[in-house]
């Protein structure tokens, strides 16, 4: 015990760090269950136990929405909601698999036996269930960093691991998907992946059925989790071949302890035996693909886009991992898992960003690597152990590990503050809001456009270029009921979709690329919340041959009345002049439309006046 007491301690202050944060970002844990991926891994438990209504999800939802303010959605689904899916005669089938329903159980469980001698109501969806299952992802992500350090331990010293702890549960986007979203399933997989290592290595040095039952069992959840997981198999299958000779001896293993791995294989087959039970009971179908239109483009993958964009790219949002990444050229030395990582992280990555919505929704930097920590905390662990040797190269990366520790900490932080919000971020967002506590108007700007602005102390206006005053009263679209200058306004909605605007060739504007275009427009909208995930937008289009080459976009509806400047803040009726500034392309070309209009896609109305265009330089 005193051997290894530095990384015992790291793992205590993880559980402290952990715990703390739980609690200083409660407000973000009360409607965890409220919909999305949480809600439908946890759906299977108050629809089994508590509602008994698995076929239909009536009761369940019903509970759902008595205590989180989430508003049915879907127009496809008669429940209104899209994470189940109709299937005929009233029956639901579940979006999502079960296997994080059976992780999350033992804390339901708990959570259902306090409700039933408290003040919490007993429907599956009080705030005491809400809590055991934030706990319960605190829970799974210690176990797993437990595990990674047993492994660990084998390769490294103490103090090595104890920094590795460090580095991933504090400096990686698992930190996020423990103490923020815990419910999604990535530190569940980082848990499961961690614990096969750990029996696999069990495994091969005492070759016992126990051992070889959870590495079977262990794949076999993690596979039922997320299908797309399967490659982990390879962790097992591949651990300690590092040359021909290692490969003849596994096959001759395999011969010798065949009746072992039959076992082995059928644990793992024995985990998806409910998901199959299931699908059959709800869809009359062993087999179901329950992401409907969702799937795979094999054959455009945004590999590139999905590691290096603003858009949630993985090593933009945990940086750390690049030296995890340059760790796996050490790991000749050490081969168990050199094949394991050689396979299963270019596979992983490139069916990762085949995925339809590469840049993976809902969270904080590229969610579906989290589970490939703990594989990749041994490339990591040699990176540092070698960098802890050559003391001028430890001396260089600690203050780097620290700061970029810390800025992970920091990116989360902004985004309870509603300052971050990386599905959507920009480059010039990222780099503006950098070390920021507080926004700016230009801030939300530059969320929404990726355009740079300019400082307005050193550029100044040349002349108009264009104002619609919507004076027009000939139309049903003008208004005198909310007007801000003049007698009338233009209520646009979205059957009418685009707002009268500017429209013409370059060269009628006289004027050259390289210079600023001020837009600008009036607006006051009247419905509650913040217009965020779908906005009217006022557009600049640059278009040539009937393709635009430039088009910068401005969600209106979270820009009135919001003096927070928050990516989710704003207040219905308030009139408020939203602008932005749009740099003129130099390869601007006298015959290319350009366009200005203000576009709205929601259901919501939105008043406009004063639309204008500004020459600046």
């Amino acid at each position: 015990m005193n051997q290894h007491r530095l990384s015992l301690l790291a793992l205590l202050l993880l559980l402290c760090a952990y715990m703390a944060s739980v609690h200083f970002y409660q407000r973000w844990n009360r409607e965890v269950l409220g919909g999305g991926d949480p809600w439908g891994y946890y759906l299977y438990l108050p629809a089994i136990f508590i509602h008994h209504d698995l076929l239909h999800l009536e009761q369940s939802l019903a509970a759902r929405e008595r205590h989180n303010s989430v508003n049915r959605y879907s127009t496809i689904n008669p429940l209104g909601v899209d994470e189940v899916r109709h299937v005929g005669e009233g029956r639901q089938v579940n979006k999502y698999t079960l296997g994080v329903a059976l992780l999350f159980a033992p804390f339901f469980f708990i959570a259902h036996f306090i409700a039933s001698f408290t003040d919490y109501p007993a429907d599956g969806y009080s705030f005491i269930y809400a809590y055991c299952i934030i706990l319960s992802s605190v829970f799974y992500t210690l176990l797993g960093l437990f595990f990674l350090r047993s492994v660990l331990l084998r390769y490294v010293n103490d103090l090595t691991t104890a920094i590795v702890l460090i580095i991933i549960g504090l400096g990686t986007n698992l930190y996020f998907f423990t103490v923020i979203n815990g419910p999604m399933s990535h530190a569940y997989l980082f848990c499961l992946y961690a614990l096969l290592m750990y029996a696999t290595e069990r495994w091969y040095a005492h070759l016992r059925l126990p051992d070889a039952l959870l590495v079977g069992a262990t794949a076999g959840l993690i596979t039922l989790i997320r299908p797309t997981e399967i490659l982990c198999i390879f962790i097992p299958l591949l651990w300690g071949i590092g040359s021909r000779a290692d490969f003849s001896a596994r096959l001759a293993l395999i011969r010798a302890q065949s009746s072992v791995y039959v076992a082995a294989a059928a644990a793992f087959v024995l985990m998806g035996l409910p998901q199959l039970f299931y699908w059959k009971y709800t869809t009359g179908h062993f087999f179901y693909y329950s992401y409907g239109e969702e799937g795979f483009n094999f054959l455009n993958p945004k590999i590139r886009k999905g590691l290096f964009a603003f858009k949630n790219g993985w090593l933009i949002y945990t940086p750390l991992m690049c030296f995890a990444l340059a760790g796996i050229l050490l790991l000749w030395r050490r081969r168990e898992y050199w094949l394991p990582i050689l396979i299963i992280l270019p596979l992983h990555i490139y069916i990762t960003y085949s995925w339809w919505v590469w840049n993976y929704i809902n969270g904080f930097g590229s969610r579906p690597m989290v589970q490939l920590y703990a594989l990749l905390g041994v490339p990591l662990a040699l990176l540092v152990a070698f960098a802890i040797k050559k003391r001028w190269l430890i001396a260089g990366l600690a203050p780097v590990f620290v700061l970029l520790t810390g800025l992970n900490l920091f990116h989360t932080w902004q985004f309870t503050e509603g300052m971050m919000w990386s599905q959507d971020a920009t480059r010039a967002y990222y780099f503006g809001i950098l070390g920021k506590t507080r926004m700016d108007y230009f801030d939300l700007v530059r969320y929404d456009s990726n355009e740079p602005q300019p400082d307005t102390n050193r550029i100044r206006l040349l002349r108009p270029l264009f104002q619609e005053t919507f004076e027009d009263s000939l139309s049903a679209q003008y208004t005198r009921e909310h007007t801000r200058f003049g007698d009338f306004a233009y209520v646009l909605d979205n059957a009418t979709g685009y707002s009268p605007g500017l429209m013409t060739e370059w060269h009628q504007l006289n004027t050259e690329g390289g210079r600023w275009l001020r837009v600008s427009v009036w607006c006051m909208r009247q419905y509650q919340g913040s217009g965020f995930e779908v906005s009217s937008m006022l557009t600049v289009a640059f278009e040539r041959n009937g393709r635009n080459y430039k088009w910068r976009g401005l969600r209106l509806d979270n820009k009135t009345g919001n003096t927070h400047y928050s990516l989710w803040g704003g207040q219905p009726h308030v009139w408020e002049q939203v602008y932005f500034f749009v740099k003129i392309p130099r390869r601007v070309r006298p015959d290319d439309l350009f366009k200005v209009f203000v576009w709205n896609p929601t259901p919501n109305l939105i008043w406009l006046d004063q639309l204008e265009v500004e020459l600046w330089k």
